[in-house]
C-alpha cells in the first residue's frame, strides 16, 4: 500500500514485498471459508491493499517537479467489475470525469464451469473466475454495436464486503520496520480469519495521529485470478477495493465525524463501522442482517466495543441500493 494521505482510499492488486503502503478496512467472513474471511483489499496492478480512511497528516515536502503531461486513459473510458456474493456485474463507463454508463453485463455464477447450472461460490477466487466470461460478453456486445475495442482500458474491481476482512488494530505501527509491521498485521488478520498468514494478502494504514491502525486483507489466491482474467483481455488492473472502502470515500464528507455508526447494506449482510472523531475505531461484518432494528442493535453493540456509551449523540448512516428503506435513527445514503 502507499503511504496514507488525505485523499480517498484506493485499491490493491498483488502486493510486492516492499515497505508497507496504505491499507483498507473490513468484513468478518464465515470461519469455514478462508477466502471470505479476508479484508477489503484495494490495489492496483501489482499494488496493494489500501484503507478506507483518510489520514489527517501532512505529506512530506518534496522538491518541485515539472508539470506532468496528463495522458488520456486516466480520464477516458474505464471498466468496473463488482464481485458480489450472488453475481458479478461488469460495467463500461464513458469517462472518469463525468462517468456515464455505456454498457452493463450481469454474469451469474455457474457450477463447475457448467453454464447450465448455477451455484453460489464459496470462495472469492471462484467468484473472480466469472470475470473472464463477463469480459468476453462485454467485448462481443461492444463490437456488435460498432464501439471501440476495450483493449488497453483500466478495470477497477469492487469486492463485496462478505468476501473481505477488515480489522482496526489499536497500535501505532509507524515506529516499526516495514517487515515487522506487515508481519504483525498479517498475523492479526490471520487470527481473525482462522487461517495461516500466507493465505492472506494484507495491508495497513495509520489514521492520522490516532493510535488506531486500519488493516485489510483478502485471500491470496484471488488476486492472481483477477489479474490473469484482465491480462487475457489486454486490460489493466485498476483499484481493487471492498465496497465499504468505496462507499466510505464517496460519503465521508457527509458523515458526522464526532460519533457515527456506518452500515453498508448488501444481499449477504451489512458491514458495520464506528467512526469517532474522524477515526474508524471498530468494524464488524454481520451476515444475514439487513433489518433496520437489528442493524441498530448490532451498531450499538459495536459502539460498546469501541468504548462509547449508548446515551451520547450518535448518528446512524445506512448506505444501500435503491429500494432499501430504514426509519429513524437511520439516515439513508444511496450506494454507487
Amino acid at each position: 500500500m502507499s503511504r496514507p494521505s488525505s485523499e480517498p482510499v484506493t485499491g490493491p492488486a498483488a502486493p510486492p514485498p516492499a515497505p508497507p503502503k496504505p491499507a483498507v478496512p473490513a468484513a468478518r467472513p464465515p470461519a469455514a471459508s478462508a477466502s471470505k474471511a479476508v479484508a477489503a483489499a484495494e490495489a492496483a496492478p501489482a499494488a496493494a491493499v489500501a484503507p478506507a480512511v483518510a489520514a489527517d497528516q501532512p505529506a512530506p515536502s518534496a522538491p518541485a517537479a515539472a508539470p506532468r503531461k496528463v495522458t488520456g486513459w486516466r480520464f477516458g473510458r474505464f471498466l468496473r467489475a463488482r464481485i458480489g456474493t450472488d453475481r458479478l456485474v461488469l460495467e463500461l463507463f464513458s469517462s472518469r470525469r463525468n462517468p456515464q454508463l455505456v454498457a452493463r453485463i450481469v454474469q451469474p455464477y455457474v457450477a463447475g464451469g457448467d453454464a447450465g447450472s448455477s451455484a453460489l461460490p464459496t470462495e472469492l477466487a471462484a467468484a473472480a473466475a466469472a470475470l473472464d466470461p463477463a469480459l468476453a460478453a462485454m467485448e462481443a456486445g461492444v463490437a456488435a454495436e460498432g464501439g471501440k475495442p476495450l483493449r488497453g482500458l483500466v478495470c477497477d474491481v469492487v469486492i463485496d464486503d462478505a468476501w473481505m476482512l477488515y480489522d482496526v488494530v489499536r497500535a501505532d505501527l509507524r515506529g516499526l520496520s516495514p517487515r515487522a509491521a506487515d508481519a504483525l498485521i498479517g498475523s492479526s488478520l490471520a487470527d481473525v480469519a482462522g487461517v495461516a498468514p500466507s493465505e492472506i494478502v494484507s495491508r495497513w494504514q495509520p489514521q492520522g495521529e490516532s493510535p488506531y491502525t486500519l488493516a485489510c486483507g483478502l485471500p491470496a489466491n484471488a488476486l492472481p485470478v483477477l489479474n490473469e482474467a484482465l491480462r487475457a483481455h489486454r486490460l489493466t488492473t485498476g483499484a481493487v477495493e471492498g465496497e465499504f472502502v468505496l462507499e466510505y470515500n464517496r460519503h465521508r464528507q457527509r458523515l458526522a465525524p464526532k460519533c457515527s455508526v456506518i452500515a453498508v447494506v448488501r444481499e449477504a449482510g451489512a458491514q458495520l463501522a464506528v467512526l469517532i472523531n474522524g477515526v474508524l475505531t471498530s468494524m464488524s461484518f454481520e451476515f444475514g442482517v439487513d433489518a433496520p432494528k437489528e442493524l441498530e442493535l448490532r451498531g450499538r453493540g459495536l459502539l460498546r466495543v469501541a468504548g462509547v456509551g449508548g446515551d451520547g449523540a450518535v448518528q446512524f448512516y445506512a448506505i444501500s441500493h435503491a429500494g432499501w428503506k430504514a426509519p429513524e435513527p437511520w439516515v439513508c445514503l444511496a450506494a454507487a
